[in-house]
């Protein structure tokens, strides 16, 4: 696909370069015993995860948390859906019948990347990004992805967080085909 955005592994001293943190999914079980703790929590918070089914499903359900980054209203964001079907899947986390998180997953040649996490202030609480990303990384192991792009480093504890995924830390730098 020309102009698509590629990672190439280097190392830090590369003038694009930038650290990423990566999954293997290939090994099963794919989450660690951090993960399944985690879990056991959400399930008992009542926290339930499923795949959005069209744009409709997705206006009313994950696109009430991103509407000032989709275009979530008309023909536009209708477009961007059925452009993006093939290679893009999201996923929203309800707790008793309201959307509590949502996170979206782009996949390419054997690399899935997440997308568009969120989550409602009112679950910071909950544990609603772990049975998210699971759901997604099942997800992409199913399609035959080989691995996951947690994305960068963020904020000082997001380490901990794709870590606890059995994350890797990987210098890449970002180059366009």
């Amino acid at each position: 696909m020309k102009g698509r955005a590629v990672r190439i592994p280097c190392n830090e001293t590369a003038p694009t370069a930038e650290v990423i943190w990566q999954k293997d999914l290939t090994p099963h079980p794919i989450h660690t015993t951090a993960v399944s703790k985690a879990m056991r929590r959400a399930h008992r918070e009542g926290i339930t995860v499923r795949m959005v089914e069209d744009f409709s499903d997705w206006h009313h359900s994950a696109g009430c948390l991103w509407h000032w980054q989709f275009p979530a209203k008309g023909e536009s964001g209708e477009i961007y859906w059925q452009y993006a079907l093939g290679h893009w899947a999201h996923f929203v986390a309800e707790c008793d019948g309201q959307v509590v998180g949502t996170l979206g997953c782009y996949w390419w040649d054997g690399v899935a990347t997440e997308v568009m996490s969120s989550i409602r202030p009112s679950a910071r609480g909950l544990q609603v990004q772990e049975p998210l990303h699971v759901a997604v990384m099942d997800y992409a192991r199913q399609l035959g992805c080989h691995t996951f792009d947690l994305g960068g480093e963020g904020t000082p504890g997001i380490g901990n967080f794709k870590s606890k995924f059995g994350g890797t830390k990987t210098w890449v730098a970002s180059a366009k085909l």
